[in-house]
């Protein structure tokens, strides 16, 4: 093992004994006790970054709970990146697999819903085209935003948004699914949209770049209605997030046998 590997072992490993390269036969006391602060210092600023980039989580699991969480995925998943902001992106599966929690099943999307919002507020900036004119609805579609994320959830998302920020209660019914689209204005606000049931397709089509009319029609159970269609794109449009129109190869429909 290269002692940069043996080094970066013990800073996670609480039982691992002081790197080769820290020890001194005068003083292995003294090394292993202050490696043992070092590897706490680094592990302690690791929760507090994982406490600051998931505060909804936070608020929802309680302080010494939430901790107990961090302090595990931590040790199980250091960082691989220097960049500290995008720490965390393997919390949510983590938490999924974490049996402490197994009866919150909805803390899962509250951490995906963190990363979303997380990625929109990071992801680069992308001005909105001028020429957006819709020529051909089956050879067109949209080119959106970075900042645009979809965040898909069988739970009360939004609701469950509200409540841990103290702007309303509890929801009361936690088998209404809301899956949010999630973007940031140009004023560098993140904003939440809770989509309708047959809006979710749709959007998701359209990051998949998917023609406009293929989009609608993504749902054949549920075919988007045109006031929705309209309402979404307006949004979309109003909020700066249709940075394009780009072509589309025509959908090739089956024909009936």
């Amino acid at each position: 093992m290269s002692q940069n590997s043996e080094f970066f072992n013990a800073l996670f490993e609480p039982e691992a004994g002081v790197p080769s390269a820290f020890s001194h036969p005068q003083k292995d006391q003294e090394a292993t006790a202050r490696f043992s602060i070092y590897r706490n210092n680094v592990v302690v600023s690791l929760k507090q970054n994982l406490a600051d980039g998931f505060p909804l989580l936070l608020s929802l699991l309680g302080g010494e709970a939430f901790d107990a969480l961090a302090d595990a995925f931590v040790r199980a998943h250091p960082p691989r990146s220097p960049l500290m902001f995008a720490y965390g992106e393997a919390l949510p599966d983590f938490l999924g697999q974490f049996p402490p929690f197994a009866e919150l099943p909805y803390a899962v999307d509250v951490a995906r819903l963190e990363l979303a919002m997380r990625k929109s507020a990071h992801a680069k900036d992308v001005m909105a085209g001028t020429d957006l004119h819709l020529h051909d609805a089956d050879a067109q579609g949209l080119q959106m935003a970075p900042c645009v994320q979809l965040v898909t959830s069988v739970w009360p998302l939004y609701d469950l948004w509200l409540f841990l920020q103290d702007r309303a209660e509890a929801p009361e019914d936690m088998s209404l699914g809301q899956s949010l689209l999630v973007y940031r204005t140009p004023d560098y606000e993140i904003e939440l949209a809770c989509l309708p049931p047959d809006g979710v397709a749709f959007i998701m089509a359209l990051l998949d770049g998917k023609s406009l009319s293929a989009a609608v029609s993504m749902d054949p159970e549920k075919p988007l209605s045109q006031a929705d269609a309209t309402t979404l794109l307006t949004r979309l449009m109003e909020a700066g997030l249709v940075t394009a129109m780009r072509d589309v190869k025509p959908e090739t429909k089956k024909r009936n046998k």
